[in-house]
């Protein structure tokens, strides 16, 4: 293993932030944020 990355698993689909078919908005608000409980990760 080399660990260098090769290739583009996505063919480049999300490579130009300007032609995304989505639009995001962030509002300022509660300080506090949103709690989205622990999340664990395992392996098979």
């Amino acid at each position: 293993m080399n660990g260098r990355f090769e290739g583009d698993k996505l063919n480049g689909r999300y490579s130009d932030p300007e032609k995304s078919e989505f639009t995001v908005t962030v509002k300022e608000g509660d300080k506090e944020g949103v709690d989205l409980g622990i999340i664990t990760l395992t392996t098979k």
